[in-house]
């Protein structure tokens, strides 16, 4: 959200692009969420469209307060794919395009 908020821009973002540890979805599925990530939830809710498909404690691992900040990195979309070309040769092979900005007002977990 903080980097859409200042020029007023939406997102789309790709939820299956998204890396996760291996075993954060058994222990999201099983309860197992920290209390920032039901916070960072509650204080998007208005901001963002998670699609109906994204059950409940995904939707927490999308809201994670432990990621917070610092680890987006946003290029223009016709330099993307050099970015993301050039962080795998650096031998960051977790890096991947996870979205887009948009016209909109809100970010849409799709």
């Amino acid at each position: 959200m903080e980097m859409c908020k200042p020029g007023h821009l939406g997102a789309i973002l790709y939820r299956r692009a998204i890396p996760l540890l291996p075993e954060v979805e058994i222990f999201a599925m099983a309860g197992i969420v920290p209390g920032g990530s039901k916070g960072n939830l509650e204080y998007v809710k208005n901001d963002v469209i998670f699609t109906e498909d994204i059950p409940l404690p995904f939707q927490y691992i999308y809201s994670d307060a432990q990621t917070n900040g610092g680890l987006l990195i946003a290029v223009m979309s016709e330099e993307a794919e050099n970015l993301l070309e050039s962080l795998h040769e650096a031998g960051i092979h977790q890096a991947s395009l996870i979205g887009e900005f948009t016209d909109g007002k809100k970010i849409e977990i799709i």
